[in-house]
């Protein structure tokens, strides 16, 4: 806009200086004594006019070639810098978008084996998770270390000497009950046998010890979730530690890239600009699942820099508090989540 204006007003000063060379040129010349309208041409006088007119208006007329002149080298120089900004921009796209694709690859690649009960027992089993399945894992588990701290007795470790005993109470029940269980009540039994032993059985395969879960106890909630999430990322970094890394830099990558050229340029064209970058924080967004946005929520609370970055870029806007583990993990902050009927009304 500023660019226009000058523009214009350089134009105004040519056309007026040009008018103002033609109307000296056009007085002196019907005016004596060049002039006196006898019709005789006067050499000397005539040279005497020519000699005026090209100290005067040529010196005018100079003037105007040096505007246009400036106006031209200023377009030049326009059009080299905008040739610049494109090159750069093509160059930071290229880049952004190669990121986003090895993102991909890397959530592709994520694999992980964990030993697994079959029902209340461990056998020996395991289970794979692949991609995005592992986002959907580490929430289950995640779950089971967070309930462990809701309870208000230690569920204690898992101890393979219980399986004989969870045997004979399930399938042989005690000869003074009165006769077998219902279906119904076995199924309830069994459900919450389960359940507790594979509570007993993470809290072993994350060395959450008795002492260890009392002091976690009574950490504040922030802290829990923290030394929580630390557990989970301890076990299973070597899979997914890079994942998070490459994902720090991406966003990274576009705020460098924001926060140098937005300095250079008017605040219009800055708020624009950097309306325009955000969008590729969006992008980012947009390919990940609500499992990886949940994970990366807690991540958060772990690593300083990435906090910083998404409450910089709102990157969390479309995550609900449902998502999380339990909703009291939204914590009042910058990083505060909406409630999933807030974020429909916004639609």
């Amino acid at each position: 806009m500023g660019k226009k204006r000058l523009n214009g007003f350089s134009n105004k000063i040519v056309w007026g200086i040009a008018i103002l060379g033609v109307g000296i040129i056009i007085f002196f010349l019907a005016s004596s004594p060049f002039n006196d309208w006898s019709g005789v041409r006067n050499a000397e006088l005539f040279g005497q006019y020519g000699d005026f007119i090209g100290g005067v208006v040529g010196t005018l007329f100079a003037l105007i070639g040096f505007i246009l002149l400036y106006q031209t080298l200023r377009a030049q120089q326009e059009a080299l810098d905008t040739q610049k900004k494109d090159s750069e921009k093509q160059s930071f796209e290229n880049t952004f978008f190669n990121l986003l694709d090895a993102q991909q690859n890397i959530t592709n690649q994520i694999k992980v084996t964990v030993p697994v009960l079959t029902r209340y027992k461990y056998e020996g089993e395991t289970r794979e998770y692949e991609g995005r399945a592992f986002f959907q894992f580490a929430k289950e588990e995640l779950t089971k270390l967070f309930n462990a701290l809701l309870r208000n007795d230690y569920p204690g470790l898992y101890d393979i000497r219980m399986e004989r005993v969870d045997d004979a109470n399930v399938d042989n029940p005690d000869p003074w009950d009165m006769g077998p269980f219902p279906e119904e009540e076995y199924e309830r039994r069994m459900n919450e046998l389960i359940k507790e032993r594979r509570m007993q059985f993470a809290l072993s395969y994350y060395n959450l010890h008795g002492k260890r879960w009392r002091l976690l106890k009574d950490c504040n909630p922030q802290k829990q979730v923290q030394i929580v999430f630390y557990l989970f990322f301890q076990k299973y970094h070597y899979a997914f530690g890079h994942y998070f890394r490459h994902l720090y830099n991406i966003i990274k990558f576009v705020h460098q890239y924001q926060d140098t050229h937005k300095q250079t340029l008017m605040p219009e064209a800055r708020r624009l600009f950097i309306k325009e970058t955000n969008r590729y924080v969006q992008f980012i967004q947009a390919q990940m699942s609500s499992y990886e946005l949940m994970l990366l929520y807690y991540n958060a609370f772990c690593f300083k820099r990435s906090y910083e970055l998404l409450v910089r870029y709102n990157f969390l806007e479309n995550l609900p508090e449902e998502d999380l583990v339990y909703t009291w993990h939204n914590f009042e902050g910058p990083l505060h989540l909406h409630k999933r009927a807030d974020l429909v009304k916004g639609i």
